[in-house]
């Protein structure tokens, strides 16, 4: 294979699938990875040599790496067949594994968005600290798993926002359904077990009081920025499409301030991301606040409310460019309604079948898949 752009990500996965897809389009040489499997195209061969690292991925000769984006990474397919003894010794191996491809991927590639585990940036305490540093305000905050001082900070609020670090997902095959782990609000005469605090940290804040939301994709070094409300016009507690009906988002377009805009750009750079997801809010006397940076958000959602956003052509273009100065691929080119009626969304769809949930926002849920 000639220049190549590798997506880590998995097929099961639409932001993964239309962004190939679009590149693809472009003319581009792409590689989707699903992870390390047995089928053909999901083994992986590494040549250390005198003369140089020869990589193949599948049956691609994988050498001239253009950009490599690392996508809700899924480090092996879903294991079967395996004696029990043996599965947890086997999936530390193919994380290890995992981990050494996506190494010499690295330092193969010229542009690089993400990374193959977790990172730094997407560490929510990292997170709210770096956002203090480049001007934003957000809410009274404590990530603990003390009693006394979750008790000590609720005595001052008359309502307790309790978040999770990380989204999780619980699937059922035989009700075809997905759920998900959100945000809660405590109201004060609400006990909370001392048992329960101490079991795992968590982030407590001050509720605020919105007037709506802000959703801020970055790609390289533009700024997108759209406004979410409820279908009422009001402001919603998790604004999430896989959290509220359909139909019950209305999104627009949004112009952030000057300020804001400045404040993203350091945070971006302070956080050292090539592309990031910001989420803020406005409340009711029109102070931005900082909620959280989703390294690897998704952006077609938007797609859906504001075409002309056409953050599919973005992303597209970074990719391309393997630049964070670079040019969107043109309308004609790369954009969700084109996507959908191809034949790659599909093939997508038939995959995608086994629950009934919103693609936009949900990536694949298997009993043998890490946590994405």
């Amino acid at each position: 294979m000639g220049p190549a752009h590798i997506i880590v990500g998995n097929s099961e996965d639409i932001h993964a699938v239309a962004v190939a897809w679009a590149l693809e389009r472009a003319g581009a040489g792409v590689v989707l990875w699903d992870g390390i499997g047995v089928p053909d195209s999901s083994v992986v061969t590494h040549f250390p040599t005198s003369a140089g690292s020869d990589l193949r991925m599948g049956k691609e000769r994988i050498n001239d790496v253009r950009s490599l984006w690392f996508r809700r990474p899924v480090p092996y397919q879903p294991l079967a067949g395996l004696d029990p003894v043996s599965l947890k010794f086997t999936r530390n191996e193919l994380q290890s594994a995992h981990g050494s491809l996506a190494a010499v991927l690295r330092s193969k590639a010229s542009f690089i968005v993400g990374d193959w585990h977790p990172i730094d940036a997407g560490m929510k305490g990292l997170q709210l600290d770096a956002a203090v540093a480049c001007g934003f305000r957000i809410p009274d905050t404590v990530i603990t798993n003390d009693p006394a001082v979750v008790a000590d900070f609720r005595a001052r609020q008359e309502n307790l926002l309790v978040k999770h670090f990380t989204p999780h997902f619980w699937s059922s095959e035989q009700n075809r359904k997905c759920w998900q782990c959100g945000p809660v609000v405590i109201p004060r005469d609400r006990k909370i077990d001392d048992a329960s605090i101490r079991a795992c940290p968590a982030i407590y804040q001050t509720l605020v009081n919105k007037a709506f939301d802000l959703r801020i994709t970055v790609i390289g070094h533009r700024i997108f920025s759209a406004r979410i409300v409820g279908h009422n016009g009001t402001a919603l507690l998790d604004w999430r499409p896989s959290s509220v009906k359909p139909g019950e988002l209305r999104i627009d377009w949004y112009n952030v301030d000057a300020r804001t805009r400045t404040s993203i750009n350091a945070l971006m750079e302070k956080l050292d991301l090539r592309y990031g997801c910001i989420d803020l809010a406005v409340d009711l006397q029109g102070n931005i606040f900082f909620f959280e940076v989703n390294t690897g958000g998704q952006f077609l959602f938007i797609d859906d409310h504001i075409p002309e956003m056409n953050l599919l052509g973005e992303m597209a273009g970074l990719l391309l460019a393997g630049s964070s100065d670079y040019q969107a691929l043109p309308w004609n080119v790369a954009n969700l309604p084109d996507f959908e009626s191809s034949d790659r969304y599909v093939e997508f769809r038939a995959a995608t079948q086994r629950f009934r949930q919103n693609d936009r926002v949900i990536t694949r849920v298997d009993q043998d898949m890490v946590a994405i």
